[in-house]
């Protein structure tokens, strides 16, 4: 096989690294980029934006409820869509070809660039060296990770990059910025290279027109392809392209990620680590980004740098500052980089800003390092393989094995995840080192050659110093520039976005109503009709769909409940998801509505959501249901956290998993000494236990207690366990000296889940078990009807609307609850 301008030797690389990419393609997929590539690629074929999809609300559920949808320019999905729309409209039916598709534009990207580099390099040096900067490209394993692997376009950031620059080297600069515009069509990462090629042309040319037109052509390619876009959905296109980012937190292995971890653990695990709020972070990364290009750029005006191997030194440059200053950065920013200093180590030999070494270690540091941190950062090694092919492969999908390691792994999840992330930072430490040791070098030349330069403008002040004093002088004050700038901008940005807090609900009145609400509902496919992940235990389907939970997702929850009647809700705090308790709670203050943490007593000894054996009451399971509780009241200032009797709420689950002598599941010394620690720290808490299967009887140091159907009822016969069940709630309401908790169910049925499971039937006797339950909750005029509940699908318990019961349950609960609350019942 031969291409037109390749000769057939070449050309066998272009082909062989063609194959390895397709093949890796069909058989994985980042599980977030993947979906939405996908979902945008298919809904632009029939005539939807993913402007307005992101509109219609489709975020993602990231650990600190960043909404997120495309973010991007419209280019990309031009890009995957025309490769893509083969398949769409012609093939379809298999999931191999649909990521294979999708993914074509990114894989003949990776052999574009390697053909562009090898053009560049050719008109510079010799063919062979350019030959083998070529073979460096096609087959880069983190180039073909990232496109074929991964499924992310930024090769073609990089590919209209050298495309300007190969225009500019001929002379063709309204071209070249049409090529530039369109780099920042792809992502909005290249609008940084724009003033140094803007400076590059001054210094060739001197000619005003000459830098307008590369500008011109930049922003009119820009705007020509963006505005068809912008008019169908404005706000969606400006919250995407550019809003999104302004928001994000930092992360991926950008160096500020340092300075706010410790607010992602702290809240996690209730430790106290240094960390900054995000608005001073952002105000700082923009700053000194902004610092460090702005001396960059006067640094290259001043040398009248006109030499291409210093352009290739100084977009390496800028490059480095933007990975090592901006908040965040993902492992695909790296590929231009990576790109760039292919080019530097192929083409000339003598640079400026940068030693030939230097990028040399920085290329070996980076390359097959950070393809290996990806990998195992994120888990990637499970997660990237599709629901499809890991069902085949081992039988189950990547997410619910990846769930079994975090059960079955020896302490926690915490040290499961620390392998990880210890094995992620000794990857790039480094690369990261070289970096630093790179941008150093690069400012260290800027800063005494903008002070030279500086004091020539400054005749008078030479009479008062000598000139190598004063350009001492001027350097130490461009470094304290360097510095404070950061500092200033963070306290401005701090100071101008600090967080509003909202303010609390209406006030709860004397009768409340609550719901269970649980977040751990999870599909990798995110195909509603395919029942993956803990979907599969279930017997009931929702109305929707098996979702995969995000923020829409609760916002339209919540929004229902409260249209319900519902005032709170019930959410366990587990250890391995407490990133989603979180971001519930989070939700709940920006709608308005209550919640109260449950502390699930079964899985503190093992850290994850599961049954287990029993244990004992020993120090460590102490040490960790006070740490459990301590992140659950970190948030006990929230206005949404729900209070008692003027204190915050505490409801402790799943007692009856503990042995006690009494018969009572409950250890009166264990429970002491907690209370007494927690007391300690947080002041008075109002605690209530699930009693279980116990009697209606409520232990010492507890204000308040509840019954589960579930758990209580009797398997003699419905009749008799709702006389029982009757029973036992006039109980508890004539021994409760706190608010009395009547507890209602819809229907249970959790046979798929426990092998020994049972079924509450949604009717006894011809009426409503939902009904039956509120009429026997009303007799004894509870303080707090708690539901059971919202959506929990592994027990068939939920009211949340289904395809089976549809909104029958829904719409029981508005007429209980406005009864209830009325005093009519």
């Amino acid at each position: 096989m031969r291409f037109k301008g390749i000769p057939s030797g070449r050309c066998r690389h272009y082909v062989l690294s063609f194959l390895i990419q397709i093949v890796l393609a069909g058989f994985f997929l980042h599980p977030w980029d993947g979906f939405v590539f996908l979902t945008s690629a298919q809904e632009f074929l029939q005539g939807v934006t993913p402007y307005e999809i992101a509109q219609q609300g489709n975020p993602s559920t990231s650990t600190f409820g960043m909404e997120c949808w495309y973010a991007y320019p419209p280019l990309p999905v031009l890009l995957f869509s025309s490769t893509f729309a083969p398949y769409f409209h012609i093939l379809g039916g298999s999931l191999i070809l649909e990521r294979i598709f999708l993914k074509l534009s990114f894989i003949l990207g990776n052999l574009l660039c390697a053909y562009l580099v090898y053009r560049v390099v050719a008109g510079v040096s010799s063919q062979e060296r350019a030959s083998k900067a070529e073979k460096v490209i096609l087959y880069n394993p983190f180039l073909i990770f990232i496109a074929a692997v991964w499924g992310m376009f930024d090769v073609w950031m990089v590919n209209f990059l050298l495309l300007g620059i190969i225009r500019l080297r001929h002379g063709k600069i309204a071209r070249a910025g049409v090529y530039l515009g369109l780099s920042i069509l792809v992502k909005p990462l290249a609008g940084i290279f724009l003033p140094i090629l803007l400076v590059y042309v001054w210094n060739r040319s001197r000619k005003l027109a000459k830098v307008a037109t590369l500008g011109i052509g930049a922003a009119g390619i820009f705007c020509l392809v963006s505005l068809p876009f912008f008019l169908i959905e404005p706000k969606g296109f400006l919250d995407q392209v550019v809003g999104i980012h302004a928001g994000r937190p930092p992360g991926g292995v950008s160096p500020f990620t340092l300075l706010y971890v410790g607010n992602v653990v702290g809240d996690l695990r209730a430790y106290d680590f240094f960390h900054l709020p995000l608005s001073a972070i952002s105000g700082m990364s923009m700053a000194l980004l902004v610092v460090a290009i702005l001396f960059l750029l006067l640094y290259l005006y001043f040398r009248r740098e006109t030499l291409e191997a210093d352009l290739f030194a100084s977009l390496f440059v800028v490059m480095l500052f933007f990975t090592l200053f901006n908040k965040l950065v993902n492992p695909q920013y790296f590929v231009t980089p990576i790109v760039l200093a292919v080019v530097i180590l192929f083409t000339y030999r003598e640079y400026s800003l940068v030693r030939f070494g230097d990028v040399r270690r920085y290329y070996k540091f980076l390359v097959v390092p950070l393809f290996l941190s990806q990998i195992i950062e994120g888990r990637h090694y499970l997660l990237f393989i599709p629901p499809d092919i890991a069902l085949r492969v081992m039988g189950q999908t990547s997410s619910q094995l990846d769930i079994q390691f975090i059960t079955r792994f020896p302490v926690s999840p915490d040290f499961y995840y620390a392998i990880h992330q210890v094995s992620f930072v000794l990857l790039i430490i480094p690369v990261s080192l070289v970096a630093i040791i790179i941008s150093y070098r690069a400012l260290r030349l800027i800063v005494p050659t903008m002070a030279s330069h500086i004091v020539r403008l400054m005749p008078d002040m030479k009479i008062l110093m000598e000139r190598r004093s004063l350009e001492h002088v001027v350097s130490i004050c461009l470094v304290v520039i360097f510095v404070l700038t950061p500092v200033l901008g963070s306290a401005i940005s701090y100071a101008r976005d600090q967080e509003e807090v909202n303010s609390p609900p209406d006030p709860l009145g004397n009768k409340l109503v609550g719901a269970f609400y649980y977040y751990w509902w999870h599909n990798s496919s995110r195909n509603p009709e395919r029942q993956y992940d803990n979907w599969s235990e279930t017997n009931l389907k929702p109305s929707d769909g098996y979702y995969n939970l995000n923020v829409t997702y609760i916002e339209n929850d919540i929004r229902q409940m409260k249209d319900a009647g519902i005032d709170f809700a019930a959410v366990s705090l587990h250890n391995a998801f407490s990133e989603r308790y979180l971001l519930f709670t989070d939700v709940c203050e920006q709608e308005g509505f209550y919640f109260v943490p449950v502390v699930e007593l079964y899985d503190i000894d093992v850290d994850i959501p599961t049954v287990g054996e029993t244990i004992s009451f020993d120090e460590d399971m102490k040490d960790k249901m006070i740490k459990r509780v301590s992140v659950a009241l970190d948030q006990k200032d929230s206005p949404c956290y729900l209070h008692l009797e003027g204190r915050p709420a505490i409801l402790i689950h799943n007692s009856p998993y503990f042995p006690s002598d009494s018969g009572i599941p409950y250890d009166a010394e264990f429970w002491t000494e907690v209370r007494a620690e927690i007391v300690d720290e947080y002041g008075e808490v109002f605690w209530v236990i699930d009693l279980g299967r116990s009697e209606a009887v409520i232990p010492d140091g507890f204000d308040s207690a509840f019954f589960l159907p579930s758990l209580t009822w009797i398997d003699e016969g419905h009749e008799y366990a709702l006389e029982e069940w009757e029973n036992r709630m006039e109980t508890l309401s004539d021994q409760v000296s706190g608010a009395f908790i009547a507890t209602v169910m819809p229907y249970y049925d959790d046979r798929k889940f426990y092998s020994l499971g049972q079924e509450i039937p949604a009717e006894i006797g011809g009426e409503s078990t939902y009904d039956l339950l509120w009429e026997i909750a009303m007799a004894d005029i509870p303080d707090i009807v708690l539901i059971y509940s919202w959506n929990e699908y592994f027990e068939g318990c939920c009211i949340e609307p289904t395809q089976r019961f549809g909104n029958r349950f829904l719409d029981s609960t508005k007429l209980w609850t406005d009864l209830y609350k009325s005093g009519e019942a």
